[in-house]
């Protein structure tokens, strides 16, 4: 009696090394696009929070310095000096100004070096109002600003397709301390 041996290859055959390789790229290119995809939100979140985090910056400052203008006595009545404001440049105390240079929004104080205080500005626009808080028709130049009591800023910045919107209004600090 014979006995035959049975012979098996050990190993995979050509189909079956194919198919593991079709399947193989198809989830690497799944993977590989997530991957992309999550890269690229994490990109454009981080843009956005430096354009924010700049923006909420030079807002602050903003506020701050228009917040400190100065007020005179013109007949009996405290008013603030502010020589003229518009909807992209306001100067106040004969020295300051802020105003939108292409695309940089400069601020020069009490006559020094004007400064950039933020770039890649896309949008800036100033908006006045009285003490009754009604918005007050721009541009207004001399007396006309004397009633000029708060004013918004709104501020847009955009940088490799992020865009940011910030915006505060603000109370002129000397026009709110009582008369005396």
């Amino acid at each position: 009696m014979t006995q035959r041996r049975r012979h098996h290859d050990a190993g995979f055959t050509l189909v079956e090394l194919v198919a593991t390789i079709v399947i193989l790229a198809v989830v690497s290119a799944a993977s590989s696009r997530l991957l992309l995809d999550a890269s690229e939100n994490f990109a454009d979140a981080s843009e956005h929070a430096l354009l924010h985090s700049e923006s909420s910056i030079a807002l602050d400052r903003l506020v701050r310095e228009l917040r400190a203008i100065d007020n005179e006595d013109v007949s009996g009545e405290r008013v603030p000096i502010i020589d003229s404001i518009a909807a992209s440049a306001i100067t106040w105390e004969s020295t300051s100004s802020l105003t939108l240079s292409g695309t940089d929004l400069q601020l020069t104080l009490s006559g020094g070096t004007t400064r950039t205080i933020l770039g890649n500005v896309t949008a800036f626009t100033l908006e006045a109002f009285d003490e009754s808080n009604a918005a007050l028709s721009l541009p207004r130049t001399g007396d006309d600003c004397h009633a000029v009591r708060r004013i918004r800023v709104t501020v847009t910045t955009s940088r490799n397709g992020v865009t940011d919107t910030m915006s505060g209004k603000v109370f002129i600090r000397s026009m709110q301390l009582p008369t005396g």
